[in-house]
């Protein structure tokens, strides 16, 4: 993929071009306006303008940020444009805007150059680059482990991934129509990741250290799952079966030690720790039974036909991850821009999925798919679950789970299998108060810790 991108800095225009790393001097103070940029972008044959979150005009914008209102044909940076000009921007109104796309108004999309304001940088986890080879290197290699332009956020960039991977042939094509079927279900019983804690045992409060691990890909991991296709279809009081993709109004029945006392819930939540009804998505259900309850259903929303809709987006994802991380040859030889690259690899099946229940109003009608994103947080949190018991029967004594972080009070580091990562180590005086707090509390202060 050929790069047309490069860093604005209060000295330099920073890019690379046939291998050579250039550094064209500037005087920023005459690059104040948006015009400005565009006119410097055009001299160097550059498509997008990426600011250095050190240089003057990156902070300035960062104070005084554009915001999609009434008056932001006035803010500083874009007043007074000719009428030559055509700027794109954020259309809703009071959102912040990330990126602006400006063009003369007889030229093609291709002839536009993009601005990307400090917001945007913040999305891709580019804000902490403060040298200008980082962050072309961190952009550089976004490119080519996702094999597409970076020229928007990483939400928008994992839909225009999985048009372009199912675009293959007919059949994944017509995975991504637009369903008749009312998703409203889907979309008002939101799901909840993981989220319990317990207060520490009296053998636990002499512990040293409260470690923390970290499931390796959970969440990616499980989007590679049957997703439902076509048509939905309603029933009253169905017989639960596994192996259907759907949404059940259910009752727990019986009892089982996974009560939300000394080991968590299979349904409860951050809001509601000890619920047992309500609608859930099939993989929770059937975990809710394997670990010893009783279901009674009420009604269910099922898709008769599924399919591996994110195979090859999941597929892209873990490939990219697993060559940034494994650095074979050392392909990617900017340490600091590797790292960040992993960063926003995560941050595009994350945000992703996150859009799948948000895009009701999106132009793209195919990716408002509540229901894809109950099934992948579904199966994410029953894997956990299940992880969780093998720890369990291991003799692991678990005292938190926080989506798909577990905490351990211990002496020592956990010899926990190598599908975790040791993510944080805290002093247990420093935190012991917190596994005391009501869980949204306790997800508040250890967030401060981090």
């Amino acid at each position: 993929m050929s790069l047309s991108h490069a860093i604005l800095t209060d000295q330099f225009l920073c890019f690379a071009q046939a291998g050579k790393w250039h550094q064209i001097p500037i005087e920023s103070k005459k690059l104040e306006h948006v015009i400005d940029l565009v006119i410097l972008a055009r001299t160097y044959s550059r498509q997008h303008i990426w600011l250095l979150p050190t240089s003057s005009l990156y902070e300035k914008l960062n104070l005084n940020p554009l915001v999609f209102n009434s008056e932001v044909k006035n803010h500083w940076f874009i007043s007074n444009l000719s009428q030559e000009w055509k700027l794109d921007h954020a259309t809703k109104a009071g959102d912040y805007i990330y990126q602006l796309t400006i063009k003369c108004y007889w030229q093609s999309d291709r002839d536009a150059v993009y601005i990307n304001l400090p917001n945007r940088l913040i999305d891709w986890y580019f804000s902490e680059l403060t040298q200008a080879s980082d962050l072309y290197g961190a952009i550089s290699y976004l490119e080519q482990v996702l094999e597409i332009e970076l020229k928007n956020k990483p939400n928008t960039t994992g839909i225009n991934l999985i048009e372009k991977l199912n675009s293959t042939n007919p059949t994944r094509q017509n995975y991504l129509k637009e369903p008749e079927s009312d998703l409203s279900l889907w979309h008002e019983n939101k799901p909840f990741d993981l989220a319990w804690l317990r207060p520490l045992e009296e053998k636990e409060k002499h512990c040293q250290y409260i470690y923390v691990y970290d499931k390796n890909q959970q969440y990616l991991s499980a989007s590679n799952i049957y997703l439902g296709i076509g048509e939905a279809e309603y029933f009253i009081k169905p017989t639960f079966d596994k192996k259907l993709v759907g949404l059940w109004k259910i009752n727990l029945t019986g009892s089982s030690p996974w009560d939300g006392n000394k080991l968590p819930h299979p349904l409860g939540n951050s809001r509601e720790p000890y619920l047992s009804s309500g609608w859930f998505a099939t993989p929770l259900v059937e975990r809710a039974i394997e670990l010893g309850y009783g279901v009674e259903v009420e009604e269910a929303e099922i898709f008769p036909q599924k399919a591996k809709v994110l195979a090859p987006f999941h597929k892209l994802l873990t490939d990219a991850l697993t060559e940034l991380k494994t650095n074979p040859d050392n392909k990617f030889k900017n340490p600091k821009a590797r790292q960040t690259a992993i960063l926003g690899v995560k941050s595009v099946f994350r945000s992703t999925i996150g859009l799948f229940d948000a895009n009701i109003y999106s132009k793209r009608k195919w990716s408002f798919r509540p229901d894809w994103r109950w099934m992948i947080i579904a199966t994410a949190r029953a894997r956990m679950l299940y992880n969780i018991d093998i720890l369990l029967k291991q003799g692991f004594y678990l005292l938190a789970v926080r989506t798909d972080a577990i905490y351990f009070a211990s002496n020592e580091e956990i010899p926990v299998s190598n599908q975790y990562k040791l993510e944080a180590k805290y002093p247990l005086k420093d935190v012991a108060h917190l596994f005391d707090l009501p869980i949204r509390e306790f997800i508040r202060e250890m967030d401060k810790l981090k």
